[in-house]
């Protein structure tokens, strides 16, 4: 009895058994899964330090662009009861992004000077909390790996155009928080087969024609793989007919109200801009403007490369469904920002740098948000010093060589353009503005229409800061017809600066205003406008105003809103979205007479 007692005396104290073999496999094997189970605060670091740089990086380079200006017009009109309209009177969706448009009608609610600082705020707190979520589903996918690298957040973080969109003002901020609300919805729900995630992320992915009408092509690849990984072996098909149903109530809902408010299939601004053609030379140009200034064509290679091998090497640990899912999401979030790219190229990119480019750069980011270095360590620390190296000189000295100017394409670094004449570091508000031209002009405007009452249209080329400087009752027709829909209808002849391509012939304007009620004010870019209207070319535009066609889109967009004009627009909005003008008001009468 006494030999036993001490026996597990010592077996209890961890003394050597007997054969001495037991405790000493033991303890190897728990160093050996110390040593593979990461640090808890290794996971923290991860995720949250890209994201307190990009959040540092973004108020550095805190502003707001001329266009959002133009979406803050139609939520003050809005608040005032004259609809989600530029102009009281007209019907005419100036903007292109409505569930920011809601976002922005909710943040009024602090007041119309507040806005635009909550606007700045609002996009850099949505940015910094997308890639928090793109970084965290990275992680949960690959968290049984060693050797994990935010590699896809240190790219975002280190590519200064992510800093300057954070907080312009537009969706740029809250695309990011929903591509990164994806991919971590669809790691957590193949992680953990969570019911009611499985339900409500078809919600998140039905926002997307809400945010921008083009994420909806990014939005499939996610759904499919939604639907497949949310599918359980008793489901039938109902409850997919249900899933689906989700998906497409959001973006449906507000198709409704467009077509029966607005009378358009599409926004205003992508008929203004021709989203329906396609121009590819311009559009690889655009994309090369970005990926060939900050190398981002090896160094997405080496990501890439490196998202497939962790893929790999997560799948060798996983069976089943999990197996499928640790592959299927990282790729369908490439495919997705892929799409979206080569969207953005078919149509011809935009005037700004590397803007439309962004949500797909970042789509493919989440992919590779985090991943696994290679076990050699000649290969580690080869990626990890090329990657740190790429990172600081890209952010510390790589800008677009046009700087404040206008490159030969057509593209502009708009940040550094309306810093430079507005002589301010960081414009946010109306009055941070007032040394740049288009306040000035708003300003004297608002002077000229206080001393002359009989004024009651402008026309004029830039309609965000001048315009929100102008008296709400002035209507402002836009030559490049981003809100006028008359010029958005006009026939696109020859292809020129992305977003400015469409500009409408003054003649038609003063067709509307004559003049006493209308003024045509020039610009820096009167060169593209005539000169001189002729009165031929005024009393064609009005004859071809007053043609079956022109009266029908009048009345939709101008007539007294009812439940029945609802309905008739309904019916009509095909019709009036295919209609096209030619721009010249003379030959427009031969088509139309």
């Amino acid at each position: 009895m006494s030999k036993n007692r001490s026996k597990n005396r010592r077996r209890a104290k961890g003394t050597p058994s007997s054969t001495g073999i037991e405790p000493t496999l033991n303890s190897k094997v728990i160093s050996m899964q110390s040593k593979r189970r990461p640090r808890p605060g290794w996971f923290s670091v991860l995720v949250l330090l890209p994201a307190c740089i990009l959040s540092l990086c973004a108020l550095d380079h805190l502003w707001i662009t001329e266009d959002a200006f133009i979406t803050f017009k139609s939520v003050e009109n809005l608040w005032s009861g004259y609809g989600p309209n530029f102009n009281r009177g007209l019907r005419v969706e100036s903007f292109s992004h409505p569930l920011w448009f809601i976002l922005l009608v909710l943040l009024r609610l602090a007041g119309q000077a507040a806005l635009p600082v909550l606007a700045a705020a609002t996009g850099i707190v949505l940015s910094v909390c997308g890639l928090i979520l793109a970084t965290e589903g990275a992680r949960i996918r690959f968290q049984s790996l060693p050797r994990l690298f935010p590699l896809g957040a240190l790219i975002v973080v280190a590519l200064p155009p992510f800093w300057d969109f954070a907080s312009s003002g537009l969706e740029t901020g809250l695309t990011f928080a929903w591509i990164g609300g994806v991919a971590w919805s669809l790691a957590r729900i193949a992680q953990s087969q969570q019911g009611v995630l499985r339900e409500r992320i078809f919600w998140l992915l039905g926002l997307a024609p809400l945010i921008r009408p083009d994420l909806t092509v990014m939005a499939l690849a996610p759904l499919g793989i939604a639907l497949l990984i949310s599918r359980s072996a008793n489901d039938m098909r109902v409850e997919s007919f249900l899933r689906l149903a989700r998906f497409i109530a959001p973006g449906l809902g507000w198709q409704i109200f467009r077509m029966g408010y607005y009378g358009l299939l599409v926004p205003n601004t992508y008929l203004a801009k021709e989203g329906f053609g396609s121009r590819w030379d311009q559009g690889l140009i655009y994309l090369h403007d970005m990926y060939g200034l900050y190398w981002l064509y090896p160094v997405l290679a080496l990501a890439l490369t490196l998202v497939l091998t962790s893929c790999s090497a997560s799948t060798k640990k996983l069976t089943g469904s999990s197996r499928f899912s640790a592959c299927a999401i990282p790729l369908a979030l490439i495919v997705s920002g892929t799409l979206h790219s080569a969207l953005v190229c078919r149509t011809g990119g935009d005037f700004m740098h590397a803007r439309l480019l962004l949500p797909g750069l970042f789509a493919i980011l989440s992919a590779c948000a985090v991943v696994s270095f290679p076990s050699a360590m000649i290969l580690r620390r080869a990626c990890l010093y090329s990657c740190l190296l790429w990172a600081a000189w890209i952010a510390l000295c790589i800008r677009p060589p046009y700087k404040s100017n206008i490159s030969p394409q057509g593209i502009a670094d708009e940040r550094a353009w309306y810093i430079q004449r507005s002589l301010t570091t960081r414009p946010v508000t109306l009055d941070d503005y007032n040394f740049h031209t288009f306040y000035r002009i708003g300003a004297a405007t608002s002077e000229l229409a206080r001393r002359n009452r009989d004024l009651k249209a402008i026309y004029w080329a830039h309609i965000g800061i001048a315009t929100a400087v102008m008296p709400d009752y002035l209507t402002i027709i836009d030559p490049f017809a981003l809100n006028d829909h008359i010029g958005s209808h006009l026939t696109l002849l020859k292809r020129g600066r992305p977003g400015h391509e469409k500009i409408a012939q003054a003649a038609w304007f003063l067709a509307r205003y004559p003049a006493g009620t209308g003024m045509v004010i020039r610009n820096q870019l009167a060169g593209e406008f005539q000169q001189a209207e002729s009165p031929e070319a005024i009393q064609a535009a009005r004859i071809v105003l007053a043609s079956a066609p022109i009266r029908e889109l009048n009345e939709a967009v101008s007539s007294p809103f009812s439940t029945q004009l609802f309905f008739t627009n309904i019916s009509r909005a095909f019709r009036l979205t295919t209609l096209r003008i030619p721009p010249d008001p003379i030959e427009a009468v031969k088509k139309f007479r």
